[in-house]
């Protein structure tokens, strides 16, 4: 739980596969589930993670742990600019589909 202003989050996490995590967001009362895609970049050397039902929920870090705190922390930032109709309004999450193709 975060203290002081933010004290109404409270998050829960699992994680789905090595890419994605599902974070669940009680917000006065209601909760609000969101899935991160979460990739490392390589060439950067850094992990970045979004939350693609979210506009402007996104964030990298050097570790996954920092990573998770700062993938919290714009979440937080970002259910604070919407209003409740934005927030009725936002995608469902229905899942990732890997597609092989030959070339």
């Amino acid at each position: 739980m975060v203290s002081g202003w933010l004290s109404h989050f409270r998050y829960m996490a699992t994680t789905i596969s090595r890419h994605t995590i599902v974070i669940l967001v009680n917000l006065d009362m209601q909760q609000y589930t969101f899935t991160a895609q979460i990739e490392r970049d390589n060439e950067a050397g850094v992990y970045t993670a979004s939350v693609p039902a979210l506009p402007g929920a996104h964030t990298q870090a050097q570790s996954l742990e920092e990573l998770w705190v700062n993938l919290k922390e714009v979440i937080e930032l970002c259910m604070e600019e919407l209003t409740e109709d934005e927030i009725g309004a936002l995608s469902v999450f229905i899942g990732f589909q890997q597609i092989t193709i030959e070339k």
